[in-house]
């Protein structure tokens, strides 16, 4: 195997190490937050909002921890294009390509990993958010059938939503 030829415009396998670091960090920060919200998931599944409530502000905490890497990690990956006299808008692969071959592979395999991890919590909060969505209007609907008279809006004078209460209504103010 002939040993890789650097030209201008080419980075070193040391100028990657802390872009993959930041990324595997990321990385494993994701992932701990997809199991985070499965939990989240079962939590409201069982109705046990005392620990959801614990694992809600745990998870708030993680996620500040997340955009701090992240932040880390955009800001090292912005240096690196502009060291290599790449444009604002050159890609995540346009920049990958100047890294030797094994860096490189590493990079894209990490920034594959980051992607698919961002699928699966986008696709278990999707989950999260159609179950309650679903239970909300289950019980509205109820609500509706069980308390008819409750069923419509009213409106004040002014045009606003005015909730009904089951009290008597005025519906003429004229003396």
């Amino acid at each position: 195997m002939s040993p890789e030829v650097f030209t201008a415009g080419t980075k070193t396998g040391n100028d990657a190490g802390i872009l993959i670091e930041t990324m595997k960090k990321e990385l494993d920060l994701l992932n701990l937050y997809a199991v985070h919200e499965e939990q989240v998931q079962k939590f409201i599944k069982k109705r046990n909002w005392k620990s959801l409530e614990k694992y809600i502000r745990e998870m708030d905490a993680l996620s500040l921890t997340i955009q701090t890497v992240e932040e880390e990690r955009v800001a090292f990956f912005q240096a690196e294009r502009n060291d290599l006299g790449l444009p604002e808008d050159a890609g995540f692969y346009q920049v990958a390509v100047r890294y030797p071959v094994a860096e490189r592979e590493e990079l894209s395999l990490l920034y594959r990993n980051l992607k698919l991890a961002l699928l699966r919590i986008h696709g278990i909060t999707e989950c999260i958010d159609s179950y309650s969505r679903t239970a909300v209007d289950i019980v509205q609907h109820a609500l509706k059938d069980l308390f008819p008279y409750r069923k419509g809006n009213l409106y004040s004078k002014r045009g606003k939503s005015v909730p009904l209460d089951g009290d008597a209504l005025v519906i003429s103010h004229n003396s």
